[in-house]
């Protein structure tokens, strides 16, 4: 999660604390731990406009003859995608691992001034009375899959997130409200011109 749990890395913390010995492990316990920026081995990645560098560690298989690990890297969108492989080749060697990138989508980024979000918010805020300032999400999204398309959900302050985890839910009222948002968005948009 976005605090840093995660269950591979919590039995690999246990199954050292029981005595098991292992590179994998030593990884996902000492240099993921806690830290789902992963400062350890990658130093402070950040920029302004999406925050942090995050990691997820997806899978895990070792035996005898070595391991693998399957990472999720979400990335700082401004980030300097050739210096941070290098970094991570760096990083990776100095451990006597092999780094290998299997796929790389690129960032889902539009600067807030951008009409047609700022058409968003003000259907936010126009049903909600609330701020609509734009929010970063490291998701992935079938949004990508569109030329200047973002993910555009009506999630509503002081809310739990409860998305992707275990009795996912939403209230009947906010999905009313959710629904007033995209139609005073929609009926906004319509005045729009084609980007």
């Amino acid at each position: 999660d976005q605090a840093g749990a995660n269950a591979i890395v919590r039995l690999c913390l246990a199954l050292q604390r029981i005595g098991y010995q292992h590179p994998a492990l030593g990884f996902a316990a000492m240099v993921v731990g806690r830290d789902p920026h992963v400062r350890a081995l990658l130093g402070d990645l950040q920029d302004a406009v999406s925050g942090k560098l995050t990691l997820n560690l997806a899978s895990l298989r070792m035996d005898r003859s070595g391991s693998r690990l399957g990472v999720d890297l979400r990335l700082p969108v401004t980030l300097d995608l050739a210096a941070y492989q290098a970094r991570v080749e760096a990083a990776s060697q100095r451990l006597g691992w092999h780094y290998e990138e299997v796929e790389h989508l690129p960032p889902m980024y539009l600067p807030a001034e951008t009409p047609f979000l700022q058409c968003l918010r003000h259907g936010f805020e126009q049903v909600t009375g609330l701020s609509g300032q734009p929010q970063a999400s490291g998701e992935a999204s079938y949004a990508r899959g569109l030329p200047h398309c973002v993910a555009f959900g009506a999630r509503l302050p002081g809310r739990p997130l409860t998305q992707h985890g275990a009795n996912e839910y939403a209230e009947v009222a906010d999905l009313l409200t959710a629904c007033e948002i995209y139609a005073q968005t929609l009926h906004d948009l319509q005045a729009q011109p084609l980007l």
